[in-house]
């Protein structure tokens, strides 16, 4: 059923109101509720708003409260700040998840609609989503002294709802937006670290259309190189292990080693190509601002860097130049699109200098790469916004740590040595550990977006 469905909800408690509206809920949910596998949320409430305002009330700049369902036991807090991303990218109103990713809300003109998964799917995603309106009177105080909601104030305002308990009901009933659907089960895979279903999730996401919310884009990412990060780790200590065994002139395991490194080389190769799709036919003709072009191109010459690390011949060769013309791409569209201090542009300075370090063999080019982004950042640094602060510097500290390295003549580490970081930082604490591990390559950028907080 693809047509909204609004429904009229009666204002008794929801066991009782089902009579009431039955005769005008689509086949689906009817035969749901009537055999207890669907709940329909009916009253909700909003605990203990509070909020910020640099105008007494008329606008906020940050507000945070929480949100209880007793008809469905969902019980969850709710914030919005400077940093909070929308869950939607549709062109309709913005709309922004709670803790519990089941819940999105939207503040406009001093009201908050709540919007509350329902109807729960073979897949544990809801199939339908209940919506319900509350105006929230508040109180500011601060400033000139108390003002109400439409009064003026010259400085930041401490503000709170009159009550501290807003009861409310649902109003409405319609299809949940497939991509929320996908979404939620993309962060529930994450908090299970079930990386390859998230990754599946993500693509059926990616492949809806449309330009990819910051959120969602950064759920794939994720899922992709936890996908790949495992794989890259595990070919380093195999290729560690078989070369110390072939050093000592024992070919007793060796074939059997290298047959296991070339199992993992398939699957390697299966994952890069899998995300390069992805790129080439979804992500890249469908975004629209500088920041996704850079990201998506930046995260186009990872993967065909990632193929080149075990590739030879041929393949290595095309892997490198798609890389490096990927890479190209993205930092075309930096140098004018992004400041020298936004993450993504550093992150993809980070990468592509060690492009340049690992894969071409060229510490000249690598070290004026870096160096040049790190200066960059430096001239503007006190031109960065609070809520990139964390990443930039962060990135900004790995630029050093691999300039360190890379022009450190006496450092008795030989061309390619490892940092100790790259792994911590880029992959996942968890990843496979061995005896005698593997050279970690240089540190590259972890994650330059932090994602959403996942669902509990």
């Amino acid at each position: 059923m693809n047509q909204l469905l609004c429904l009229l909800l009666a204002a008794t408690p929801a066991a009782n109101a089902m009579a009431a509206y039955i005769a005008f809920l689509p086949q689906e949910i009817a035969a749901l509720v009537a055999t207890d596998d669907c709940q329909l949320p009916d009253e909700f409430s909003i605990q203990n708003f509070v909020a910020e305002s640099a105008d007494g009330g008329k606008t906020l700049d940050s507000f945070e409260f929480g949100f209880l369902d007793d008809s469905t036991t969902v019980d969850t807090s709710c914030l919005f700040n400077s940093t909070s991303k929308a869950v939607n990218n549709d062109g309709r109103t913005p709309r922004y998840s709670c803790k519990d990713a089941r819940v999105n809300f939207i503040w406009q003109n001093g009201s908050l609609t709540l919007i509350e998964g329902a109807c729960a799917g073979e897949d544990g995603a809801a199939d339908y989503e209940a919506s319900g309106t509350a105006p929230v009177a508040i109180t500011c105080t601060g400033g000139n002294g108390t003002t109400a909601n439409n009064a003026t104030a010259t400085a930041a305002s401490n503000c709170k709802a009159d009550s501290a308990d807003i009861q409310a009901k649902f109003f409405s009933i319609q299809p949940a937006p497939p991509k929320f659907n996908k979404t939620f089960l993309a962060r529930l895979c994450e908090q299970a670290e079930r990386y390859n279903e998230m990754v599946g999730y993500m693509k059926e996401v990616a492949k809806l259309g449309g330009e990819l919310t910051v959120d969602e884009r950064n759920l794939l990412s994720v899922a992709y190189k936890n996908v790949v990060g495992t794989r890259r780790a595990s070919w380093r200590i195999i290729s560690s292990i078989e070369q110390k065994e072939e050093s000592k002139g024992s070919d007793k395991h060796v074939g059997t080693i290298r047959e296991y490194r070339n199992k993992i080389e398939t699957e390697l190769e299966q994952v890069c190509q899998d995300v390069l799709d992805v790129l080439d036919e979804s992500l890249i003709p469908n975004a629209q601002t500088g920041e996704s072009k850079v990201f998506y191109h930046k995260m186009k010459g990872d993967y065909h860097r990632y193929l080149a690390e075990f590739a030879s011949g041929d393949k290595r060769k095309g892997a490198a130049t798609a890389a490096h013309e990927a890479y190209k791409s993205a930092t075309d569209v930096a140098q004018t699109e992004l400041t020298p201090t936004h993450p993504i542009r550093l992150g993809l300075a980070l990468n592509f200098s060690v492009f340049y370090y690992e894969i071409l063999n060229s510490p000249d080019r690598a070290c004026h790469l870096a160096k040049q982004a790190f200066d960059d950042a430096i001239a503007e640094l006190d031109s960065l916004s609070e809520e990139s602060y964390r990443d930039s510097t962060l990135i900004m500290q790995l630029l050093r740590d691999n300039l360190t390295l890379w022009t450190s003549s006496d450092s008795g580490e030989a061309e390619g040595a490892p940092t100790g970081q790259a792994d911590a930082v880029e992959e996942k604490k968890e990843e496979p550990k061995a005896d005698a591990p593997a050279p970690a390559p240089a540190a590259e950028e972890p994650k330059a977006e932090e994602p959403a907080p996942a669902a509990p």
